[in-house]
């Protein structure tokens, strides 16, 4: 009879020999005699991996990890396993737990810098989701009011959101459609349109609800094998189940639907703020003058006009536009960005808040952006202005794709950046955005997103963006 050992080596040379199933058999045979065994509980949960049975592998690795919590290669192929089935922020914390056992493993940290980004990539996509259907309900209500113009703006939002979506551009068209007609002569209200649309909404509500979650996923090579070494764990009574645990929308989309709700663009008092501050040597639309009228606005909010008064420890609060217009132009480094994107918003611009934290800890900070064009030639006009206006040659943009591969360039507006188009804010690497419609992104490498404009000779005193 063969013993353990021998067993073991087998195992081991038929999963490298991509021979899993084989292996599992005499992996199972050593778990009868030994049902505690470390190593066949691991080296079976790779087997199971490599069929892609990760439920039952998942199982497996756990009972490994009751025997011993030490081992890094365990805790990394559970994660493996979880990132499989789309269970990032689980697989991201095995990582993590790998990490601290073996921290100068590349390998280990790769994985969890994938499960990193799949997960900031899974939390947006359903927030988005989320958003969606609440401007598609919104839509639905405006369109049941005959309010064909809102409803189309709503639709619209939706299916900007969640451009995969035929039900939302499905939406939009028919509101389209009934909204010229209005255009052209009175119409009656359909009931059997209402009715229609509230079916096929709550089909799709439907198939949300019931569609299971991470089906397109990334692969992920077969895991080899290796024998693990057993080291005695004082705390092997302890389970820690990979297993447990659910996804959330997690705090950036709560900071997406608060920073959305502080942007009240719409607010009387936001614009007739923004009115009263373009001169009369910027008057006229915002598609000609927009950046000069931009750059009246940031003159009138910015220090010494502005009064600096931080948060509470550990209590952030959204002050809205309004209200900081109210309060005299007071409030934190967010609050001055919220402020700023909704004054720009009220003109007719686009306008987004970045969050970003320093290299090294210490405070984050919060700055607004406005868009400027999707072509980068068109920055030149916008870098000879502001130089003209404020005396630095150098203007700092920032340049960004959405998920429908469409680019723009998008200007900063920072107080601490002493003039429109300053240098950035010093990050570590990552900034999170955040759209007045409640959407929200996370950018990782920023410094590959930063586009410097250097002015030309010329002199503006008076921009016509010609967009």
């Amino acid at each position: 009879m063969e013993t353990i050992p021998t067993l073991l080596r087998s195992a081991v040379n038929l999963i490298n020999s991509q021979r899993s199933s084989e292996a599992l058999t005499i992996l199972q045979s050593i778990l009868i005699l030994d049902p505690n065994n470390e190593n066949a509980l691991c080296l079976s949960g790779n087997c199971l991996a490599n069929l892609k049975r990760y439920p039952e592998a998942i199982d497996s690795y756990n009972r490994a990890l009751k025997i011993n919590q030490n081992n890094s290669s365990t805790w990394n192929y559970g994660g493996v396993a979880l990132f499989e089935l789309g269970r990032y922020s689980e697989a991201f914390e095995a990582f993590n737990r790998a990490l601290v056992i073996s921290p100068n493993d590349t390998t280990i940290k790769n994985n969890r810098d994938l499960a990193s980004k799949s997960l900031n990539e899974q939390n947006i996509k359903q927030s988005n989701e989320s958003l969606a259907l609440e401007w598609n309900k919104k839509g639905l209500d405006h369109f049941n009011q005959k309010n064909y113009a809102e409803a189309t703006k709503s639709f619209n939002q939706a299916f900007r959101l969640n451009p995969n979506n035929t039900v939302f551009k499905s939406n939009r068209d028919l509101s389209q459609k009934e909204l010229e007609k209005s255009k052209s002569k009175p119409s009656q209200f359909s009931p059997f349109i209402a009715l229609f649309m509230v079916i096929v909404i709550g089909a799709f509500i439907f198939g949300i609800a019931n569609h299971p979650a991470g089906q397109s996923l990334p692969s992920t090579p077969a895991i080899s094998a290796s024998l693990a070494s057993i080291v005695p764990d004082s705390s092997a009574d302890q389970k820690i189940s990979l297993a447990s645990g659910s996804i959330s929308l997690g705090p950036d989309h709560e900071t997406a639907i608060s920073t959305s709700k502080a942007i009240d663009y719409s607010n009387p008092v936001v614009k007739n703020f923004a009115n009263s501050h373009v001169t009369n040597a910027n008057s006229g639309s915002y598609r000609e003058f927009g950046v000069n009228q931009i750059s009246d606005i940031w003159d009138a909010i910015r220090p010494p006009h502005w009064t600096y008064v931080g948060d509470a420890h550990d209590f952030n609060y959204f002050t809205s536009a309004s209200d900081t217009i109210t309060n005299g132009l007071s409030g934190n480094c967010e609050d001055f960005a919220v402020l700023n994107a909704a004054l720009v918003e009220s003109i007719g611009g686009s306008s987004r808040v970045i969050t970003a934290c320093p290299p090294n800890g210490g405070e984050c900070h919060a700055y607004a952006e406005a868009f400027i064009s999707d072509n980068y030639s068109d920055l030149q006009s916008t870098t000879d202005y502001l130089r003209n206006r404020y005396g630095e040659r150098i203007r700092y943009y920032h340049k960004y794709t959405d998920s429908l591969g469409n680019t723009g360039y998008w200007l900063n507006l920072d107080w601490q950046a002493n003039y429109p188009g300053g240098p950035f804010f010093q990050d570590d690497g990552t900034y999170k955005i955040f759209y007045p419609n409640g959407a929200y992104d996370v950018i990782t490498n920023s410094g590959s997103t930063v586009v410097i404009s250097q002015a030309s000779t010329r002199s503006l005193s008076r921009l016509q963006m010609g967009l």
